[in-house]
């Protein structure tokens, strides 16, 4: 039996409609095609829970730990933004309605804090989840585990040019429990029907499968311009700098190669171990001989601080953010409807619904019963 989630990112289906509606001149449609792309993803499969993840409006904990995050991005002044947040809090107000959905928004998280919490919890229970967003910081999260059941797979929903972002080796995942499905007719077993589900996903879309060690690995180690954190080094006239030459994609494939031909084991990004064996590295693939320990110590804590920013684990946050977010998600997580189970019957007794009234009705408006033996239903029909 396969337990499911999807868990979708809405501030990636906010702007994905926004820049489409901007190039058609129709943002007006925005609440429309939010609740269609909502309804549309929601119902094409029958998850156990829908979880809806928004960013704060409000500055977040990366923000005050470093105030350059995100700083780059700048808003299109082309847009009625105010018209977008109203519309969107509209919306988030109508799908706090819908059956099984669950919105998790709080001041000083960012979504993929609520993501990666619902994602590494949930895996615990056995649950599978089907994340809907385009961030590529997400892939970490995909990963699969034939023993407990589930798999973690993120689909960029788009009207064209959909991609879906597998664990290496997923197919693993996909072949056991197709081969485990019971041959009892009445078992409630829906292995196949899961199957089947991410199968369509992967004939209807790109694919690409994720080693999660090594996407990890290379964000750390050349930054992610998208959210303005820098390399882990900067080099100019042999010293650190930072107007200097950092390390990009293509260097951190290639520092992580180098690592892994020294370090095949499986790497532990939360070791020490792993800090002072990536300074060596790089060091090395740089071609900085005998480095001064400042140079060490500072390329040390540039590793902990990017790695504290990009990695997606409960372990970097604050404290007192960490609080928050296990304290409010166990409020959403477990809210329920409270049904109220009422003898309508005697209710009804109580108010002398049953009792027959007798009304006088005015003569000039009485009009004799017609007989039983007067109608016949064949004629009725012919009418």
């Amino acid at each position: 039996m396969i337990k499911s989630n999807i868990v979708l990112d809405g501030n990636y289906l906010l702007m994905k409609n926004v820049f489409i509606l901007k190039k058609l001149r129709a943002l007006s449609d925005l609440q429309m095609l939010l609740e269609r792309d909502y309804d549309k993803i929601t119902r094409s499969f029958p998850f156990d829970n829908i979880y809806f993840v928004s960013d704060s409006r409000e500055s977040n904990w990366r923000k005050q730990v470093y105030k350059e995050y995100k700083g780059k991005r700048k808003k299109d002044i082309d847009i009625d933004w105010d018209f977008v947040f109203e519309t969107y809090d509209n919306f988030k107000e109508i799908i706090k309605t819908k059956r099984n959905n669950k919105l998790l928004e709080f001041p000083g998280l960012e979504g993929d804090d609520f993501i990666a919490h619902i994602i590494t919890t949930s895996n615990k229970k056995g649950y599978s989840n089907i994340l809907v967003a385009s961030d590529g910081d997400l892939q970490q999260l995909l990963d699969y585990d034939i023993n407990n059941n589930y798999i973690n797979v993120q689909w960029n929903y788009r009207f064209s040019d959909e991609r879906l972002y597998l664990p290496e080796n997923y197919q693993l995942f996909l072949d056991s429990i197709n081969n485990s499905e019971s041959t009892d007719i009445f078992s409630l077993d829906n292995s196949s029907d899961f199957s089947n589900y991410i199968e369509n996903l992967i004939n209807r879309t790109k694919i690409k499968s994720i080693i999660k060690e090594q996407l990890l690995f290379e964000k750390i180690v050349q930054g992610d311009n998208s959210d303005n954190i820098p390399s882990i080094i900067k080099i100019k006239d042999g010293k650190l700098n930072p107007e200097g030459r950092g390390i990009g994609e293509s260097g951190a494939k290639s520092v992580y190669k180098l690592y892994k031909e020294i370090h095949p084991e499986a790497i532990d990004i939360h070791s020490d171990i792993f800090l002072s064996r990536l300074m060596e590295v790089i060091l090395y693939y740089k071609k900085i001989k005998n480095a001064e320990q400042d140079m060490k110590d500072q390329i040390i804590k540039n590793i902990i601080f990017n790695r504290m920013l990009i990695t997606l684990d409960s372990k970097y946050l604050p404290v007192h953010i960490n609080e928050n977010l296990n304290n409010h998600f166990d409020i959403i997580d477990n809210q329920k409807i409270e049904i109220i189970n009422e003898n309508l019957e005697k209710k009804l007794e109580e108010e002398d619904f049953f009792t027959e009234e007798k009304t006088d009705i005015a003569e000039n408006f009485r009009v004799e019963e017609p007989s039983n033996a007067d109608f016949n239903p064949d004629d009725f029909w012919e009418l």
